[in-house]
């Protein structure tokens, strides 16, 4: 056993790959005690960027476009050799050996999410990152497809599976944090001062960092998938009155629970958006900076509508992609003002790997048989056990279960 692995420490992996299809990251988290006070541990992270290829399969199967059934089944599978070679380069970096881990919590790529209608529970949603290839292929088993069984439950899926994390990391007797996340579609949790995890509310605020991309690649003639450091927004200048008409969307009237995703947000949308900003004389960079702009109000407005009305905010913690763009971030420390704006990094797990990090946690409770769901967040009509389980090679008699007590 590694040394820098504790005797009574167990060790999970998390994978993540969001809406921004940008690549697949990687924790390795050690967890200690039981889970009244667990101790929790970020031993090691990567990122597994998708070669131009990959990304470009994937983009293909967002609407409005149509995938072929083989071409479906054939990402789904190389996805889980990618995934298993994140992990297997994930523990060979950090000296620990596959045998070693209790498992892997996976969140594959969400090619389809459709939430349920207000008052039903008809929500359905597809994710790949085939789970038998990871299990295969590291010998460890695997959590996969979390979403699903909450929605079976008449909830939102994935929305409340990285709130308890959120909550584990920020609850604090006096302090009041909303916990922003800014992937390829963007949602809060806000951990209020003394309060259980119970009572913490998340929900999608819209869109995050998708309309920049798809702004940022045009702008830089295909040469950049996202805008590096902000550098083509500053460029621009903001058209506050597309903003003010995109604002108008009728997704942000929707009370929470609520969760989208490209379904809502994606390339028909783009598509109006440089039509309307044609309309107005705006620029390649104009857009770009209109649509950052875009994301940090419709943040603030979904703050305004519903976070601040149930508490006080004293700090907004970034992560996600989005919370390394500078330009997003002065636009929402404007709009938050006097809040504090910080990074997840500040807090110990770097903000683009927040998500991964949360998943192992969610993992370890996945394979110890607790549930993680929040019925208060996603909707649904009771709290589950996250998630499909595909069996690795080793038995679990020598990792001691930490944390087994509810």
């Amino acid at each position: 056993m590694s040394e820098a692995v504790q005797s009574d420490e167990i060790l999970v992996v998390g994978l993540m790959s969001g809406t921004s299809t940008d690549g697949v990251d990687a924790a390795l988290v050690g967890i200690r005690g039981d889970w009244s006070d667990p101790q929790i541990e970020l031993k090691h992270w990567l990122t597994e960027e998708y070669d131009t290829e990959t990304r470009n399969r994937l983009l293909s199967m967002y609407p409005p476009n149509l995938i072929a059934i083989e071409d479906l089944s054939r990402l789904n599978v190389d996805l889980g050799e990618i995934y298993a070679a994140a992990v297997l380069r994930l523990l060979g970096e950090a000296g620990v050996e596959p045998s070693q881990v209790l498992g892997i919590g996976s969140r594959g790529v969400t090619i389809g999410h459709f939430p349920p209608a207000a008052g039903r529970s008809d929500g359905h949603r597809i994710e790949i990152s085939e789970a038998s290839v990871i299990a295969e292929r590291t010998g460890i088993s695997v959590c996969s497809d979390s979403g699903m069984r909450d929605m079976a439950a008449g909830g939102h899926g994935v929305l409340a599976s990285t709130v308890y994390t959120d909550w584990l990391l920020f609850h604090d007797d006096e302090h009041n944090y909303a916990v922003q996340n800014i992937g390829g579609i963007s949602n809060v949790a806000h951990v209020r001062a003394g309060v259980p995890v119970e009572e913490v509310m998340s929900f999608d605020t819209g869109p995050g960092n998708v309309f920049m991309d798809f702004a940022a690649f045009e702008a830089s003639d295909g040469a950049q998938t996202y805008d590096k450091d902000g550098l083509l927004a500053r460029q621009g200048t903001v058209s506050q009155t597309l903003v003010d008409e995109l604002l108008e969307h009728p997704f942000f009237d929707i009370v929470p629970p609520k969760s989208t995703g490209r379904e809502l947000f994606g390339v028909d949308m783009w598509n109006e958006i440089k039509k309307r900003g044609a309309e107005l004389g705006l620029n390649k960079f104009d857009l770009v900076a209109t649509v950052t702009a875009f994301t940090a109000q419709a943040i603030k407005k979904s703050y305004d509508s519903y976070v601040f009305p149930a508490g006080p905010v004293d700090t907004i913690v970034l992560d996600g992609g989005g919370a390394y763009n500078p330009v997003l971030v002065e636009m929402l420390s404007e709009q938050m003002a006097p809040r504090r704006v910080m990074l997840h990094d500040e807090q110990g797990v770097p903000a683009a790997v927040r998500e991964a990090f949360a998943w192992a946690v969610v993992a370890a409770r996945n394979f110890q048989g607790l549930p993680t769901g929040l019925p208060h967040v996603s909707g649904a009509r009771r709290s589950v056990v996250f998630g499909k389980f595909s069996p690795g090679a080793f038995n679990w008699d020598g990792i001691p279960f930490a944390g087994a007590k509810p």
